[in-house]
């Protein structure tokens, strides 16, 4: 089972849709202040720009700390050592986090454990900041492509070969909501606003 399929799997967000991902367009003009910082990235807000480009920074280091971390997990979903820093991701007692526990410890159970492919990666499109410089609230829309596996760790096939419990490659996008708490960016939730299975809809890295 891949990223996007375990996030999906834990009900953290969404379902699917048909159409593949297309470019993000601009956000419509309101007034907001638009900030590029790449071609697959924006800020929208109404703060300076200085404040905008920070946040921005700080949640796409976030972003890149829990694909980390997630990997890290899944290697090993019966290791608190392991788990515990994917964990202190998310907001503390938040139902996402209670959910993503959950699962990795089904998988500890079950004695399974999943491994990245060598094909997968993310590309942020948008990270849109929150209007309220008090709310510390960001959403980072990521397009996933995961060819990651799940596999059993305690039983091989009669042949002594790896048993492959899950290789479903698994395109995605998300919308993922950060908020700011206690001097760092959590993790609080988000939506998938459409998955592919067998495929890979995302925009080149």
């Amino acid at each position: 089972m891949s990223t996007v399929a375990l996030v999906v799997a834990v009900s953290l967000f969404g379902c699917g849709s048909a159409a593949g991902p297309r470019p993000l367009e601009s956000p419509a003009a309101t007034g907001d202040r638009t900030l590029t910082s790449g071609p697959s990235t924006a800020v929208s807000t109404r703060r300076t720009p200085d404040a905008a480009a920070e946040a921005s920074r700080q949640v796409t280091a976030a972003q890149a700390d829990y694909d980390h971390a997630y990997a890290t997990a899944i290697a090993a979903p019966g290791n608190p050592a392991q788990t515990g820093p994917l964990l202190a991701l998310y907001i503390e007692g938040s139902p996402v986090r209670t959910a993503m526990a959950n699962r990795l410890r089904v998988l500890a159970d079950q004695k399974y454990a999943g491994r990245r492919g060598v094909a997968g990666y993310y590309v942020i499109e948008r990270i849109t900041v929150s209007d309220d410089s008090s709310a510390g609230q960001a959403v980072a829309t990521v397009c996933t492509y995961d060819d990651g596996i799940v596999y059993d760790t305690a039983n091989r096939s009669v042949d002594g070969k790896e048993i492959v419990v899950n290789d479903a490659a698994v395109s995605a996008r998300t919308d993922f909501l950060w908020k700011h708490q206690g001097g760092s960016w959590k993790l609080d939730g988000g939506t998938v606003i459409g998955s592919w299975k067998g495929e890979n809809r995302c925009p080149p890295r």
